[in-house]
């Protein structure tokens, strides 16, 4: 894309920029619509559990953003740590990332249900 405009080609944009070590912040960066609908999606986590939201980058590739409610304290040591640099990556081979959280949750719900 070197010396090309990159332009949202619809609404409800949203970049989501991870922390690359410890300390970094986090950055959302989005239009109106993306982040009313990442609001709706963290209200929804707080009330159900888990929330979600379709979103674009700015070269129109969709994806989703979800919000995971977890109150279990033990879990917490469980989850891979969420830094990307080299320096600062979790490289516990027995980390749950959140797909493996999320499933962990749900089944519990269906074992207590």
């Amino acid at each position: 894309m070197e010396g090309k405009e990159v332009r949202a080609v619809c609404e409800n944009v949203a970049h989501v920029y991870p922390q690359r070590r410890w300390h970094d912040s986090v950055y959302v960066v989005g239009d109106d619509a993306a982040l009313r609908a990442l609001g709706r999606a963290v209200k929804q986590a707080l009330s159900e559990g888990r929330g979600d939201c379709e979103t674009f980058a700015a070269d129109g590739e969709g994806y989703g953003i979800v919000g995971i409610r977890l109150r279990d304290p033990g879990l917490w040591e469980m989850l891979r740590l969420p830094y990307v640099g080299d320096c600062a990556a979790d490289r516990r081979e027995e980390a749950l990332g959140p797909r493996e959280l999320l499933a962990r949750l749900r089944r519990a719900l269906r074992e207590e249900g």
